[in-house]
């Protein structure tokens, strides 16, 4: 049979590491030659290397034509240029490669936000400015000291007085190493105090903004006029009634009235006439049969990582999402919601990959036909009722009302869908934004911290509705702190702690793998005593203790598969009956406690 694989205990440092460490000289040489080959664009694109080559070669050109004349006349004793003045005479030479490097070797950290990788290696902050700085020294004494060796060689090659040559080639490397290191310090203050520039836009052009904020703001403003539509008057007011319409008071179209011979007055200014929409089958009530699922749908997270500044919220993770349930858990703080943000294209990883059956998310308008997101921020339009904040997110989706009216039905907010959401509690502002995720019937849905706020009945509803959908073959992954709740619902952990992925699979099974932490059990017995003195003298025990309390034995067994046969047959060898046997640490809890701990 092939080794089970969809459970697995990461290592996070919960394992402890046994190879060689190579330690911060490591990581202060790799960083300084990375840097310093950066500096003539070895390691990056072809179009890199092309002005810091062109740099160097004018810098030694000129060398070449010195030794050349120097050969070419007759009677010459000495080099027409002196080694102290050849760097102060190419002094724009080098300053234009100082300007165009050292932005390389330090903005580009701080542009792209890399900094904080560095230090998840055991180097410190005074690590980075040496190597970066010994980096940029070292290149800019390479531009300035190999025009001085041409022209010692020259000079030797020509038979000039040995001794005063390597003199003065002497005298010239200390200038050129005095000069570059003054230089490559003010170079790189300059280069991490300058801003990244910024992008320069033509008069009057404004960049194209992103294809669902367009249609949001087409669906607010057709609700702004369905609104404005209740204040309409149409025919003459009531005699009883003063005139009150001006500017600024009731809109001068026209509400319909009753006129005395029964019928209505149509409005004279009406609507264009809306396009028919497509009706599609939805969500049911909850005790109704829910809809055949799509295809399988897996979003695959590979090698992604996400910070903030100097703070990296998710640190290199790597997990599959596949159909079903499945709980993501973790401290305050650990990733949970920058990890539902991008797999909802709310957030671009900084590096690595999010992608929906092989399709990238971000900026990917096409995803969210299949997936419907729950965030755990509540922003919210509070001026809207709730069947017009659902309404609006159908119209997203080119769906009719019907689709919004169903999705409220299915999370029993009929009887408050005509309230502004100001008015609402917790638990119904979550039950609208999962209307509002329910509307175009995705086969992803991705909730975080769905339960916060719901009382007992609501959240027995939603963990019913979640339960049917995955069954279904959707494919459901939420957050939450309940454990209890997690345990009961969830067929699939995903465990991360401090942006790391820590463990996935069942959480029975990851307890399994814990084979350096002692299962625990409570056993009760017709004779505790003797029990215990048979199990202690099995290696696969490592202690009892006798609780006169719960007038059981805590066992602690280091074997889980040898303990599990030797137990019943010890029983059963001294005659022994066993009245309780249950796990004591096999919860989600202890689980999830082990992890975190490590």
């Amino acid at each position: 049979m092939a080794p089970d694989t969809s459970t697995q205990i990461h290592n996070i440092g919960y394992r402890s590491y046994e190879g060689p460490r190579l330690g911060r000289a490591y990581a202060r040489k790799s960083l300084f030659s990375q840097s310093l080959r950066g500096a003539y664009g070895l390691g990056r694109s072809a179009k890199s290397k092309v002005l810091p080559m062109i740099l160097f070669a004018v810098m030694c050109v000129p060398a070449l034509i010195i030794v050349a004349v120097a050969i070419a006349v007759p009677g010459s004793t000495d080099l027409p240029l002196k080694y102290t003045t050849y760097a102060l005479t190419t002094q724009v030479v080098i300053g234009l490669y100082l300007a165009s490097q050292a932005p390389q070797s330090v903005s580009r950290d701080l542009r792209f936000k890399t900094v904080p990788l560095y230090f998840s290696r055991p180097i410190e902050r005074a690590d980075y400015v040496l190597a970066k700085y010994a980096a940029m020294a070292s290149a800019l004494f390479i531009l300035t000291a190999t025009p001085l060796l041409i022209m010692y060689i020259g000079s030797l090659l020509a038979k000039f007085d040995f001794a005063h040559q390597t003199e003065g080639f002497a005298q010239g490397l200390v200038s050129v190493l005095l000069l570059s290191l003054l230089f490559a310090g003010l170079g790189l203050v300059m280069a991490a105090l300058t801003p990244a520039p910024r992008v320069r836009r033509r008069r009057g052009h404004r960049p194209a903004p992103h294809p669902l904020r367009r249609r949001l703001h087409g669906a607010g403003r057709r609700l702004l006029h369905r609104r404005h539509r209740r204040h309409r008057v149409d025919g003459p007011l009531l005699p009883d009634q003063p005139d009150r319409r001006g500017p600024g008071r009731l809109p001068q179209c026209h509400l319909r009235l009753p006129r005395p011979g029964g019928t209505l007055d149509r409005c004279r200014h009406r609507l264009p006439a809306r396009r028919p929409r497509p009706h599609r089958r939805l969500l049911r009530r909850p005790d109704g049969p829910l809809p055949e699922g799509r295809a399988v749908t897996f979003i695959d997270i590979d090698h992604t990582s996400r910070w903030f500044g100097n703070v990296v919220a998710v640190n290199d993770v790597s997990m599959r999402i596949g159909p079903g349930v499945t709980g993501l858990l973790g401290p305050n703080g650990a990733g949970k919601s920058t990890l539902i943000n991008m797999m909802g294209g709310f957030l671009a990883p900084s590096t690595g990959t999010v992608t929906l059956d092989g399709a990238p998310i971000w900026q990917n308008e096409q995803v969210y036909k299949q997936i419907g997101v729950v965030p755990e921020r509540e922003a919210m339009y509070d001026f809207l009722t709730g069947r017009e904040f659902v309404v609006a997110n159908a119209e997203l989706h080119g769906l009719d009302d019907a689709a919004a009216q169903r999705a409220l039905a299915t999370v029993e907010m009929e009887y408050a869908q005509d309230r502004k959401i100001s008015t609402y509690s917790k638990g119904m502002r979550q039950r609208v934004k999962m209307a509002s995720a329910l509307v175009h019937d995705p086969s992803v849905l991705l909730l975080d911290e769905p339960f916060n706020g719901m009382d007992p009945r609501q959240r027995m509803q939603l963990m019913d509705l979640l339960r049917r959908m995955g069954d279904s073959g959707r494919t459901v992954l939420f957050s939450s702190h309940i454990l209890e709740e997690v345990e009961q619902l969830a067929s699939h952990i995903e465990v991360v702690v401090a942006g790391r992925h820590a463990a996935s699979g069942d959480f029975r099974k990851i307890r399994r793998l814990m084979t350096d932490r002692p299962h625990r059990y409570l056993v009760r017995s017709s004779d505790d005593r003797a029990l215990a003195a048979a199990l202690i003298a099995d290696p696969s025990t490592a202690g009892i203790e006798v609780d006169h309390k719960e007038g059981a034995l805590r066992i602690q067994a280091v074997d889980f598969g040898r303990f599990t046969e030797l137990l019943p047959r010890v029983a059963r060898d001294h005659g022994i009956r066993l009245l309780t046997v249950s796990p004591s640490d096999e919860s989600l809890e202890s689980v999830f406690s082990y992890l975190v701990a490590a």
